[in-house]
């Protein structure tokens, strides 16, 4: 067994199916690749998909992605381990270049690969990104500038173990986080390779300013709990960095503040403008007197 694929998942067994089916299919010989699928508590159908399958299905108790991950990690095989949501797939090839260049480079801990964005059905909506290639090797400072996505990771086994998994209290920017970790104490590969699709999904029904506010501070932590114990000098060098990081949740904030003025509901559109200000105000201020014109032609 060369790879365990670890597959969290949480009321989704409409989706699910598809993710584990893109495993199955990848090529390589079925001996090669163990499936985990971790159920993080799910009150749908997603045991009977599951099981439907020819996985390890292991029940969680709904502690969140990165405590169903740790569960993975520990009940893994294999000496190389992916990662797989339930609601993304793998490209038929996956698996093959990052498991060739562990084989190549001893010392490396974990290698990824490239991203295409999707929409609901899957169907590709941009080219894989990053579009240009990565220099591998001591990879800290490119990750910080740069999010690397675990469907296109494989990693060792033991590395992961070592780092004691994943920070449960962490309910976003989790993966990032832990690239960080694994990437101040080994080298890291990249290859210039499609390795899986995302999914992009719909917001979510209720709240969603408030759920992206918890991504947002979320990602604040990891990039504080990185950077604050560099020296200054490299402190202000990455300053900009980090407001870029800041700058990226402003148009999603400023699109829930719009839509909700659109409708009418002036007090939600104020609390997720407030958000998107509190989150960076360099990047919220030319946004929001960018989308004045077409509010003000709704209004008309």
């Amino acid at each position: 067994m060369r790879v365990s694929v670890i597959i969290p998942t949480r009321n989704r067994a409409h989706q699910l199916g598809t993710a584990i089916e893109s495993v199955l299919g990848l090529q390589r010989g079925s001996d090669d690749i163990e499936i985990i699928v971790i159920d993080d508590g799910s009150t749908d159908d997603t045991p009977q998909v599951a099981q439907s399958y020819p996985v390890v299905y292991l029940r969680g108790q709904g502690q969140g992605v990165s405590t169903a991950r740790n569960l993975g990690i520990r009940a893994a095989t294999a000496d190389l381990l992916a990662f797989l949501d339930d609601d993304d797939i793998f490209t038929p090839d996956n698996l093959t270049p990052q498991i060739a260049y562990l084989d190549e480079h001893p010392a490396c801990a974990a290698v990824f690969g490239r991203m295409i964005l999707g929409d609901i059905n899957l169907n590709p909506v941009s080219g894989p990104y990053p579009e240009q290639p990565l220099e591998p090797g001591q990879m800290f400072d490119t990750i910080l500038a740069y999010i690397p996505t675990f469907d296109a990771t494989v990693m060792r086994t033991s590395v992961a173990r070592a780092l004691g998994g994943f920070d449960p209290q962490l309910r976003g920017a989790e993966d990032w986080d832990f690239f960080l970790r694994i990437a101040k104490r080994h080298p890291m590969g990249y290859v210039h390779h499609a390795a899986a699709i995302a999914r992009t999904n719909a917001p979510p029904a209720q709240n969603p300013e408030g759920v992206l506010w918890r991504r947002f501070r979320d990602c604040m932590t990891v990039w504080h709990r990185h950077t604050a114990p560099l020296g200054l000098a490299r402190r202000i060098r990455l300053a900009r960095t980090g407001l870029r990081h800041r700058g990226w949740y402003i148009p999603y904030f400023m699109g829930i503040a719009t839509r909700y003025a659109q409708q009418g509901q002036t007090g939600d559109a104020l609390r997720a403008w407030g958000y998107a200000l509190a989150a960076s105000p360099l990047h919220a201020l030319p946004a929001t007197l960018r989308a004045l014109p077409a509010l003000a032609r709704r209004s008309q």
